[in-house]
């Protein structure tokens, strides 16, 4: 059955290495996708475990890497667990796993999307400060800090963030198996929530630790069966090349077939994963 490879996602989720992820750390787009694509084609690997604790992030490329995961369903087994935040992008990109774990302590939701504007003319004026916007034509550069926001920008804005949560939603009725009306109805409504409550509307499949995943894991004791399980198509893929912010070699070499006591292979699993993903 093979090893079991834990791919972290830690921190705020961005589409690429920049200067912020430089300085203060977080997961890359690029660096999910490049583990994930070495984890499906080592032959070495058995299965797969996204271990997630994120606040989510940009909306950049995340629909695209959902779909790429969920189109593996079949490939390998896998699995995603809170532990100990998964929201909003983290869980769009945790749907979408075979299995979606939440550890006890973990909060999980916050499904939808949120577009931020500030705008400085009033502070501006008062220090004397004085900005002088040419635009051809009159929607261009719509949205900027220098002066209030304007209807068009504000309709604009509300639409992309209406598509993007409905690609949100879709994506998350596919992963989960269930309707859109059910995401919308029973999981936050844009807010999170406990790893009990999660379990409870179906948000989650099981409640256990990180521990406990990675020895069920490397013992060959896969992920629940769910109706829709690994047999859906999903949208078609667009784009994306790998370079791996986090390490792509954080692999767990425990063997799997082990009974489901604390023997010595499935211990081996979980002292690597401990010391290799976090």
């Amino acid at each position: 059955m093979g090893a079991v490879a834990v791919i972290p996602i830690y921190g705020t989720i961005f589409p690429r290495a920049n200067l912020m992820t430089d300085m203060s750390g977080g997961a890359t787009v690029d660096g999910i996708r490049g583990a994930f694509r070495e984890a499906l084609a080592d032959e070495a690997i058995g299965s797969i475990l996204f271990e997630i604790d994120s606040p989510g992030g940009y909306t950049d490329g995340i629909d695209e890497l959902a779909a790429e995961i969920f189109n593996a369903r079949g490939q390998k087994p896998m699995v995603s667990i809170a532990n100990y935040m998964m929201a909003s992008a983290a869980l769009y990109l945790g749907s979408q796993a075979d299995e979606l774990v939440a550890s006890p302590s973990s909060v999980i939701g916050w499904v939808g999307t949120v577009m931020v504007h500030q705008e400085f003319s009033k502070m501006d004026e008062l220090a004397g400060v004085t900005t002088t916007i040419i635009r051809n034509p009159p929607g261009k550069y719509g949205g900027n800090e220098f002066e209030p926001l304007s209807d068009q920008a504000r309709t604009e804005f509300q639409a992309i963030t209406d598509e993007r949560t409905a690609q949100f939603t879709n994506a998350m009725a596919r992963g989960r198996g269930v309707s859109a009306a059910k995401v919308r109805s029973d999981f936050g409504q844009g807010g999170g929530m406990t790893a009990s409550r999660a379990k409870a509307v179906g948000l989650v499949d099981r409640v256990e630790t990180i521990d406990e995943t990675v020895r069920r894991m490397a013992t060959g004791k896969g992920p629940v069966s769910r109706g829709t399980m690994g047999v859906q198509a999903a949208a078609p893929i667009h784009g994306g090349d790998g370079l791996p912010a986090n390490d792509p070699d954080a692999h767990v070499s425990g063997e799997a077939g082990t009974p489901p006591d604390r023997s010595l292979e499935a211990e081996a699993a979980l002292a690597l994963a401990r010391a290799q993903v976090r």
